[in-house]
């Protein structure tokens, strides 16, 4: 049995064009941010060659999405004048993109003002993988494996904020399952350092699977990460 505290910088996108927040607004520009993933591992040698992986995670997404104004109107002059901080469901008519009609549900009333804004939304989940991971090379020094498996995610945060000139509105996105799953593949490349430490990095792919409803949204995120941690074998 192997122990493996592991950090990663990752990224997240999509592999369609769609936004995470509503259909209508998959004209927008939606985009990943940079952001991190930090746990624990455990890892059991099966024999020489495979090997079981499991333990704890959490797993960090951020998007932002531009190319977007609001309508003031549809909250009320009041907020518009003064910075509205809340937590609640977004108003019709309050998020407009350029291609938006009246029909849409976050269409901008023709009537009021335009204001340039974005969605920036923070999403963190608990990861729970479980892996098997195949030793192709090996040296006295190094070793290189391929890893795949399945991880279970369990939301544990979800915040999504719209921020314009004196105007932040802060809500959750009603879209996200609160249980989902993710395929990962991957490698991993281990360094020993004596007999007991090895240094290994554990660049991942992480499709997942069901994180939206898909009457909701048509948003298929995935996330690159390189993890990187200290093997302790005990």
């Amino acid at each position: 049995m192997v122990y493996i505290p592991v950090f990663a910088i990752t990224n997240s996108n999509s592999f369609s064009n769609a936004s995470p927040l509503d259909n209508t607004l998959n004209e927008a520009n939606t985009s990943g941010r940079n952001n991190y993933s930090y746990g624990v591992k455990l890892a059991y040698q099966l024999d020489t060659k495979w090997e079981l992986q499991s333990g704890v995670l959490v797993q960090n997404m951020n998007f932002q999405t531009t190319n977007i104004t609001v309508n003031p109107g549809a909250i009320g002059t009041e907020i518009f004048k003064n910075k509205y901080l809340g937590k609640t469901e977004i108003p019709r008519g309050f998020v407009n993109i350029p291609s938006a009609t009246a029909e849409t549900p976050f269409a901008l009333d023709s009537q009021s003002a335009a204001v340039p804004a974005q969605i920036n939304e923070s999403i963190s989940f608990l990861e729970i993988p479980v892996e098997v991971a195949y030793t192709f090379l090996e040296s006295s020094k190094f070793r290189s494996k391929i890893v795949t498996g399945f991880s279970s995610l369990i939301l544990q945060q979800n915040n999504t904020n719209i921020n314009a000139e004196n105007i932040s509105f802060s809500t959750e996105n009603k879209s996200i399952n609160s249980i989902n799953f993710s395929g990962n593949i991957g490698l991993d490349f281990q360094y020993s350092i004596n007999s007991q430490f090895e240094l290994s990095i554990n660049p991942m792919f992480k499709a997942q699977l069901n994180t939206f409803s898909k009457e909701s949204v048509e948003f298929e995120p995935y996330t690159i990460g390189v993890y990187t941690g200290i093997i302790y074998k005990f």
